[in-house]
């Protein structure tokens, strides 16, 4: 690869990024209004992902030669109706939600902390104290109980 080639490979390359940049902006917005508002102003750890990977597929197709636009495209399509199918199952069957919805859980209670909450959470108690610091308290005893939400 010449050293030009970092800064500048052809104006048609150049138009087709901003051509692939444009339709998939189009796309993302259509597709998070499609999706509902779980897509962005309800988001847990599996939409997230979801979300990042969309974004990850519209930069493979905007950027990557050997990833049309169309390939992309149906990918994203692909993963926001497996994500919407597992919501709407969720909804509808608490065992499905179990399985795919994490549940809070109670890292201290009474003043004490639960040692395998903390550990299962990966979480030490600074970070404990630091949130209750966050919140006015200085002691644990002060809070009735301390969670982590999912």
């Amino acid at each position: 690869m010449a050293d030009v080639d970092i800064w500048f490979n052809s104006w048609a390359r150049l138009q087709s990024i901003a051509v692939g940049s444009v339709f998939f902006f189009v796309f993302i917005v259509a597709l998070m209004r499609l999706s509902g508002k779980r897509t962005t102003g309800q988001m847990n750890n599996f939409d997230w992902i979801i979300t990042v990977a969309i974004g990850s597929l519209a930069s493979s197709g905007i950027l990557l030669k050997n990833v049309s636009i169309a390939d992309a495209a149906l990918a994203m399509v692909l993963l926001a109706a497996l994500q919407s199918a597992t919501t709407w199952l969720a909804l509808r069957s608490p065992r499905f939600a179990g399985l795919v919805k994490p549940h809070p859980r109670i890292l201290a209670e009474d003043g004490r902390y639960l040692r395998e909450a903390l550990r299962a959470e990966r979480v030490t108690e600074a970070e404990v104290r630091a949130k209750l610091r966050a919140h006015g308290m200085t002691r644990l005893s002060e809070a009735n109980f301390f969670g982590c939400r999912p």
